[in-house]
């Protein structure tokens, strides 16, 4: 009899030994895991702090996104900007500095490289005229929001029509993606006394992926542009702060158009609410009224 009581202690304490290593195999595994979501996690919201107006995040393969510029009457200004923090939010800027190199080439309709110097060079980048593999190395510093402003302009963009500006910001940090797009020149002669404006985000991918916007808005003549934004969606610092922009209530106003002023804007908005259930595209189109209003001296 007590040989038995003897066994089944020994079986009883074999089986409690292999729940304890099971659990702590399982509680390991768990652990790991948890680890692993979190560096995911870090890692992601890392690359949304370092980002662009214009140029969208890519990776090794990608195609370049094309943005369309539009050329006003014979002139071009639009400005780039590389920024530490998500375009939705100013205040989730970088705690590390971010080096990058920010590339410039002149692509022909057909998409390939331009050589000539002296057309090239009719574009000037802050100032300074665009060259061939133009490349230029920028810090943008950690610890507080920070921006690098790239001005494009042309005075005589007439022989640039359907070309396009293929710029790319490269970090220096090879675990972030590149920053990249085709800014495609078109002519804005058809509209050249009024501005409009609209989504620009792909509209393929259902509207309830996205938990911000691009809103772009083009033209050439001087006035004021009136957004009228529903309650679901609020611009973000950056762009307001941008458009110089007064706001009451729901209206966003602000003054557009006239001689050197930029031809095309790309605002950001991020989400204020839940995402409705039933949401869809015309549904989002509709958080945002655009009214254009000349000046009365340029009509």
């Amino acid at each position: 009899m007590k040989r038995n009581k003897k066994l089944i202690t020994l079986i009883l304490l074999v089986l409690l030994c292999l729940g304890l290593a099971v659990t702590g195999s399982v509680a390991a595994y768990n652990k790991t895991s948890f680890v692993k979501r979190v560096i995911t996690t870090k890692s992601g919201s890392s690359e949304l702090r370092f980002s662009s107006n214009y140029l969208s995040h890519m990776r090794q393969g990608d195609s370049y996104p094309q943005k369309v510029i539009r050329i006003s009457g014979a002139g071009l200004s639009v400005g780039v900007t590389v920024c530490n923090y998500p375009q939705s939010d100013i205040t989730k800027f970088s705690s590390e500095d971010i080096t990058f190199d920010l590339t410039v080439k002149l692509l022909d309709s057909a998409l390939n490289p331009v050589t000539d110097s002296e057309l090239i060079s009719k574009i000037q980048v802050n100032n300074g005229p665009l060259k061939e593999n133009f490349t230029t190395s920028k810090t943008l510093p950690g610890g507080k929001s920070s921006m690098e402003l790239f001005n494009f302009v042309c005075t005589d963009a007439s022989n640039l029509k359907d070309y396009s500006l293929r710029i790319e910001a490269i970090p220096t940090d090879t675990g972030m993606d590149r920053l990249g797009a085709d800014l495609k020149l078109t002519s804005g002669e058809a509209m050249e006394t009024a501005w409009d404006g609209g989504f620009g985000d792909d509209q393929k991918r259902l509207s309830k992926e996205y938990d911000a916007f691009n809103y772009v808005i083009s033209g050439s003549a001087e006035g004021t542009v009136t957004l009228t934004v529903s309650d679901k969606i609020k611009i973000s610092d950056f762009s307001f702060e941008e458009l110089n922009a007064t706001q009451t209530g729901n209206d966003i106003s602000f003054h557009v158009g006239g001689e050197g002023k930029p031809t095309s804007y790309r605002l950001q908005f991020y989400r204020t609410t839940a995402i409705p259930a039933d949401e869809t595209w015309a549904t989002v189109n509709g958080y945002i009224t655009f009214k254009f209003e000349q000046s009365k001296a340029n009509e």
